[in-house]
């Protein structure tokens, strides 16, 4: 017998005659990234080979580049033993590769050639107000990545929070890319790998320390000293300015200055990642779609004060970064609430909100949240733009952008689990089929969903008001409808176009409310959502637009820097509550010389203002603040 090496791609496979051109390994490929995303468990990757079928093969890993071999914990095996799951040890390595094996003749095998990268997937949550949600820089949401079965979204209680209400949710897209549909996200699987798209099209390394989570509280300095605080701190003072994350430009320049601009506060903590979906085994394994070349900067934030303890948002900046534009595009939220005990929910949708909700089916949620249940709500508070009018306005970029609209949610989809409101195949390409048609608010076939009631067809499954009785809603409003059970649900918004460079932005509220019974809670929720909208509309606006550090409690002028300065130097001044406010430039004789701020009203902030000096000659001036009864003058020193 005479034993040949045959390179197939870069892969080595050592095999005898024919049978080594017929066994070929896919996954996992040399110098490629496999992800570790569990923790405390083992994680599961696949392990994929084709060619000649074999009965019996010997599975074995190496974390040292072939010095060693050990044999692979193995859950399942399928496809003629083409696909194996494959229980990652729990760690990180840079020197790994497999090795198939005839247990016949270990003569014949195949083995990477170059070594892949074992890496962990970074976790971090929310917990600044009411709400504890945990996230993941893949793009999972919600989850428990410590064990399968756990919510990671959990109310009330913040850090302290042990009743969870979501068990996973994310953001799944959808479009046409040259004709073909293409579908990738994060429900069960998680389609994205961590960090940015460079400049070549490639993506960057998901295990560098640029593509994990970063998160930045207004209160880490009054922290207790410890692992927690030296993150958060390592996080402000080496936030990723250069991935996307959002950040005040105090001296106005458009370069940020480490020492003068400044991380921005969104709320009380924010969070950032950023994302793509350019890996192929990832985009494949969740919905059998290939990658588009999309980039995802997301950033979590909330706020904690009694009108909003109750709320977290999570915004999507989604980037185009293919050779290919994008047509009929859809972004769908996707959610398994598990609101307490989950065999006993139901859901619905308000579409004039633009919000999706789950409630409990009577006004007991047996063994968790009891008497009265809560509901919880996803909330589209800045849906896609689309090109409109001159005289329409859509909220973009942390403000509003004339001649273009917000077109809102477009329709709703719940599933109802092993019944004609199906969940969705994955690991497919039909999945992707299935979840293209539920975005265009159509049933996973294709076909159209009619009211049961009425007889109609309907891109809105059960907006109806359970409240008072009307429409199409689960329970009383559907006859013959199915049972409370295990529910989930889609919110839905597109078609749109997203050409090569261009940038879509999307925004989810996730809420909770308890009123005083299940129903009364949905009102809540209702009630909560209004005001969500107006806050973010509105009071949202002038806070991103708005330079700020740390909530005050007091009036504040702070000094200006540089001082001395030429030409420009920054003032700061801290508003405790909504106020009236007007500072001035006086010269060394008191003669007012410039209004910098006159009478206007501003919320609780800290903010940054510059002043521009270059038509004023060298010399002592003085700067005030007046804000109702409180007055307080500084002094400053020019020189040119």
């Amino acid at each position: 017998m005479i034993t040949r090496i045959i390179f197939i791609g870069i892969i080595t496979c050592c095999c005898s005659g024919i049978e080594a051109q017929q066994l070929k390994l896919i996954y996992p490929q040399d110098n490629s990234f496999v992800p570790n995303n569990s923790l405390g468990t083992p994680a599961l990757t696949l392990v994929k080979w084709s060619g000649k079928k074999y009965s019996e093969l010997n599975l074995k890993f190496t974390l040292d580049n072939g010095q060693s071999w050990a044999p692979m914990m193995i859950p399942f095996a399928r496809n003629n033993d083409t696909i194996v799951g494959w229980r990652l040890p729990d760690t990180t390595s840079e020197f790994c590769k497999v090795k198939l094996s005839l247990k016949s003749d270990s003569s014949i095998y195949i083995i990477n050639n170059s070594p892949f990268t074992i890496f962990y997937i970074d976790y971090n949550y929310f917990s600044s107000n009411e709400i504890f949600m945990r996230i993941g820089n893949n793009g999972m949401g919600s989850h428990n990545p410590i064990g399968y079965g756990t919510n990671g979204f959990l109310w009330p209680g913040g850090m302290q929070a042990t009743i969870g209400a979501i068990f996973q949710d994310g953001l799944v897209w959808g479009g046409k890319v040259n004709g073909q549909i293409r579908v990738n996200g994060n429900t069960y699987r998680n389609g994205l790998s961590p960090g940015k798209i460079l400049k070549d099209g490639t993506a960057d390394n998901p295990a560098s320390t640029q593509s994990k989570i970063f998160k930045i509280r207004k209160d880490w300095q009054t922290l207790p000293e410890g692992v927690f605080k030296d993150r958060l701190e390592y996080d402000y003072y080496n936030w990723p300015i250069v991935a996307g994350a959002p950040w005040d430009d105090i001296n106005q320049d458009g370069v940020f200055t480490k020492g003068i601009d400044k991380p921005k506060f969104i709320g009380d903590e924010t969070l950032f990642y950023v994302a793509n979906d350019l890996d192929t085994a990832a985009s494949r394994f969740t919905y059998g779609s290939d990658p588009i070349g999309l980039e995802f900067q997301t950033t979590v934030f909330g706020f904690n004060r009694d009108d909003l303890k109750d709320v977290v948002f999570k915004k999507y900046k989604v980037i185009n970064k293919s050779q290919s534009d994008i047509s009929e595009m859809y972004f769908d939220y996707w959610t398994d609430d598990d609101l307490g005990y989950a065999n006993d929910d139901y859901v619905g949708c308000d579409t004039i909100l633009n919000l999706g909700y789950t409630y409990n089916s009577d006004n007991n949620d047996e063994t968790v949240y009891g008497t009265p249940p809560p509901a919880v709500g996803h909330l589209l508070v800045q849906s896609p733009i689309v090109q409109s009018t001159s005289n329409d306005s859509a909220r973009y970029n942390n403000g509003w952008i004339k001649g273009f609209k917000n077109f809102g949610m477009t329709s709703f989809l719940l599933i109802n689990k092993g019944q004609t409101f199906s969940d969705l195949v994955m690991g497919v390409y039909a999945g992707t089929l299935q979840f293209y048609n539920n975005m265009q608010g159509l049933l996973w076939d294709g076909a159209t969903i009619f009211d049961p009631n009425t007889g109609q067809p309907t891109v809105y499954c059960v907006s109806g008001d359970p409240v008072i009785g009307n429409g199409w809603y689960e329970g009383a409003g559907w006859p013959g409808g199915p049972r409370s059970g295990d529910r989930r649900y889609q919110v839905i918004s597109g078609p749109f176009n997203l050409a090569v460079g261009d940038t879509q932005e999307v925004v989810y509220a996730i809420m909770m409310a308890r009123g005083t019974d299940n129903l009364n809670s949905i009102t809540k929720l209702r009630e909560l959502a209004a005001d969500v909208q107006d806050f973010y509309d509105n009071e949202l606006v002038e806070i991103l637009n708005t330079k700020q550090t740390i909530a005050p409690t007091g009036y504040t002028l702070f000094q200006n820097y540089p001082n001395p300065f030429n030409p420009k130097t920054t003032i700061e001044y801290e508003v405790p509550e909504k106020s009236f406010v007007t500072i001035k430039i006086y010269d060394i004789l008191g003669r007012e010389v410039q209004t910098l701020v006159n009478n206007e009203e501003k919320i609780r902030y800290k903010y940054s203002i510059v002043f521009d000096a270059s038509s004023f000659a060298s010399g002592v001036y003085f700067y005030r603040l007046q804000a109702g009864s409180f007055t307080e003058t500084k002094k400053m020193i020019l020189l040119k």
